[in-house]
């Protein structure tokens, strides 16, 4: 019983890193500037962030470029993997859990078990929360100037020499992957 309801209890835990995790998926590829002030916030444009992933791409040789897709494969599924077999072990602990909660002693001694093994997490639901391989493989290229801000990125050398990058608004760069 209390093995049932820790792994119920960790999997309500997953269930909110998940739900997480696909709130950070839904802005993928979005590169926040914090240099920008205004009352919208701004994300590096499709064409910007083009020119910096080919920029980065151009310090690898056409082997290692290769190797890193193929990581990027590797590293997707095994996410994919590793989410089936949380999923399936979720899956088999509720099985358990509800069987025991058609036991009406049980039933009434332990409501928060019956409760949370009666619902079934959003992020089970939803199928895995794993980024393609292409944005696997993009952040691997892009490194560190994946996650810092613009003028960190300049030093760094993740934009061509004297390249200035252009900002949308969010409107704006799901707008123009949409027209992709």
């Amino acid at each position: 019983m209390a093995r049932t309801k820790r792994n119920l209890d960790k999997h309500k835990l997953n269930r909110n890193l998940i739900t997480a995790a696909i709130a950070a998926l839904l802005l993928s590829g979005c590169k926040p500037s914090s240099s920008v002030e205004s009352e919208a916030r701004k994300f590096y444009s499709l064409d910007t962030q083009t020119v910096m992933l080919k920029h980065m791409s151009s310090k690898f040789s056409d082997q290692e470029l290769r190797d890193l897709w193929k990581k990027a494969e590797i590293e997707r599924l095994n996410e994919i993997t590793k989410w089936e077999k949380e999923t399936n072990q979720y899956y088999s602990e509720r099985a358990a859990a509800l069987a025991q909660c058609n036991d009406i002693a049980f039933k009434t001694k332990n409501p928060e078990t019956c409760s949370s093994a009666s619902v079934v997490p959003i992020g089970i639901l939803a199928g895995p929360a794993v980024n393609s391989q292409q944005d696997i493989f993009n952040n691997y290229v892009l490194g560190s100037c994946n996650w810092v801000d613009v003028k960190k990125a300049k030093e760094i050398g993740c934009f061509p020499k004297d390249y200035t990058p252009t900002f949308v608004t969010l409107e704006e760069l799901k707008a123009s992957k949409q027209a992709k």
